[in-house]
């Protein structure tokens, strides 16, 4: 499965319970602007501040509270 997330040509995230990265493929790595080692464990609001109220902000809040992917 690790094969075909690094090659997919959408930014793939996963996040912990805890918003943490747990997971990063190349797309969203670049998306990021930041390499996936300095990002992984870094809570999703620590690394991007600016994304809480946003459409993805609220989307990843949604997915964890209901338990479904984004």
């Amino acid at each position: 499965m690790a094969i075909v997330l690094e090659a997919l040509t959408d930014g793939v995230v996963f996040l912990d319970h805890e918003y943490r990265f747990t997971y990063l493929n190349p797309v969203a790595e670049r998306f990021a602007r930041a390499p996936r080692e300095g990002l992984l464990g870094v809570v999703l609001w620590d690394a991007v501040p600016d994304a809480r109220g946003t459409e993805i902000g609220i989307a990843c809040v949604r997915a964890m509270d209901e338990s479904v992917s984004t």
